[in-house]
């Protein structure tokens, strides 16, 4: 048999004995170098992994950790492998069986709502910009909005956006332990007045994670980086956050249209099953907005969570109340009407967001301030120019039209019309006169689209007539 296999007589021998050909599992093979921890130095190990037990996770041992430590204080000089391979054998022997994650069943009609931030350029300039992601677990249809901030009411607005984009809201909600909307203590859950009266309103329930458990919601963990990757690689431009998220929004809907990764149908069939299950809209809509009390300083300036606001002067030291949404604050006045709308700053801005238009009364009555005014960041370098030259009392004047003419128009069109006429060659010395009579029907037409005509004509000479100077010039008046 040997000569006839070409085999050894012992291989051949071994086979010819052998009665049980039945397959049997691999035998492990000790590594090379496994031997260099001798029995005293394994004691040590294990004696250091059974106290662990005993400890707080966040303080256990390492390997790399349990190699520094026989290197220190045993005197072990050979490689870590040897380590590492002894630990990792002795946690698996140990391991409890309660251990480790259980497969999860995803729910019709149940959602994952998660945060994620990307880069996005806004009008030219770089910002962090927050992505809301909510997910079905079910369908894996997933649907995402840029904030830029991660605040309740920015939560809210976005769940408002997709329940009525869906048509119905979902049974339930699960959140991680965001402190912008809630948090869970234990059994415990705290959910901020805002979201509180949300859930109230659609009817829904909400469910936290436990701390540190992200993958009770590994759903929405996977969205985020998938339509960050997709969608928002190049950094997307546009000029404001509106039409980014907008785009945005209607990009992440599109790949509804993909297979399901584990069903191979299409996301968008089974979501109908999502659907279906849905809680009816309720038939009131709800105002995702807070408010907070607060008082303007001496300058008109109030602070909510640390940004500073200009209200107005008039308003300085007066009770008033701050509305907030996930885009402005809206200072209302004693009576809750509207005083001023600026757009919400969220972190820590070292500038004052204000309103240009709301500088312009301030300073038709104190025009000497115009030297120090924020205002003069947000005129044209020509209106600017002729301002400083201005008297007193044409600066005045002028900045006294230019606030009753904006209430008409729009501060963009007064300040262009003004800047229009400012610009105009002049025949005199006298500087041009800007009243609100003469620059109504310019800011309109700007305003309402309509086209300019170009003249060279000038009038400023006719000034005289209305005014108690005598005429010390009248070349090239017929």
């Amino acid at each position: 048999m040997a000569v006839r296999t070409g085999r050894s007589r012992n291989t051949v021998k071994k086979y010819l004995d052998q009665e049980d050909f039945s397959p049997s599992p691999p035998k492990a093979t000790p590594k090379p170098g496994s031997k260099v921890l001798d029995q005293s130095l394994q004691e040590v190990i294990v004696s250091w992994l059974e106290d662990d037990l005993r400890r707080s996770k966040k303080q256990r041992h390492t390997a790399k950790r349990i190699f520094d430590r026989l290197c220190d204080e045993h005197g072990y000089a050979h490689s870590y492998s040897p380590v590492s391979r002894f630990v990792k054998a002795w946690r698996n022997e140990h391991r409890d069986r309660s251990q480790g994650f259980a497969p999860r069943v995803a729910q019709e009609g149940t959602i994952e709502v998660d945060f994620g931030q990307a880069n996005v350029v806004i009008a030219g300039e770089e910002v962090t910009a927050h992505m809301l992601i909510v997910s079905f677990p079910y369908s894996n249809m997933r649907f995402g909005q840029l904030f830029l901030g991660e605040t309740a009411e920015c939560v809210v607005d976005g769940l408002i956006n997709v329940c009525d984009y869906i048509g119905g809201v979902p049974r339930e909600m699960v959140f991680d332990n965001a402190t912008g909307i809630g948090r869970r203590f234990g059994e415990v859950i705290k959910t901020s007045d805002l979201f509180g009266k949300f859930c109230t309103h659609y009817r829904t329930t909400v469910r936290f994670c436990n701390p540190r458990s992200g993958h009770e919601k590994g759903n929405v963990e996977n969205a985020v980086g998938f339509l960050r990757r997709n969608l928002l690689v190049p950094y997307p431009a546009g000029p404001n956050l509106k039409e980014l998220n907008d785009e945005f929004f209607a990009r992440s809907v599109e790949f509804g249209n993909d297979l399901h990764y584990r069903h191979k149908k299409p996301i968008i069939e089974l979501f109908d099953a999502d659907k279906a299950v849905l809680l009816e809209l309720p038939s009131t809509p709800f105002q995702a907005v807070s408010f907070r009390s607060c008082t303007p300083n001496k300058a008109g300036v109030a602070s909510i969570d640390s940004n500073l606001y200009m209200v107005g002067s008039s308003f300085a030291r007066r009770k008033l109340t701050a509305q907030l949404s996930s885009e402005e604050v809206t200072f209302l006045d004693e009576k809750y009407n509207p005083v001023v709308v600026l757009p919400r700053s969220f972190g820590t801005n070292p500038d004052i967001i204000y309103s240009p238009a709301s500088l312009l009364a301030h300073l038709s009555r104190k025009p000497g301030a115009w030297n120090q005014s924020m205002l003069r960041n947000d005129v044209p370098e020509q209106l600017k120019q002729w301002l400083d030259k201005a008297t007193a009392d044409k600066r005045a004047e002028a900045f006294s039209a230019l606030d009753k003419v904006q209430d008409t128009t729009s501060f963009s069109a007064a300040v262009t019309a003004a800047t229009r006429m400012v610009s105009q060659p002049t025949i005199t010395e006298e500087v041009t006169v800007i009243n609100r009579h003469n620059l109504d029907m310019l800011a309109r037409r700007i305003h309402e689209g309509k086209p300019i005509p170009e003249s060279t004509a000038n009038l400023a000479a006719y000034d005289v007539f209305t005014s108690r100077k005598t005429p010390t010039n009248t070349e090239g008046i017929s």
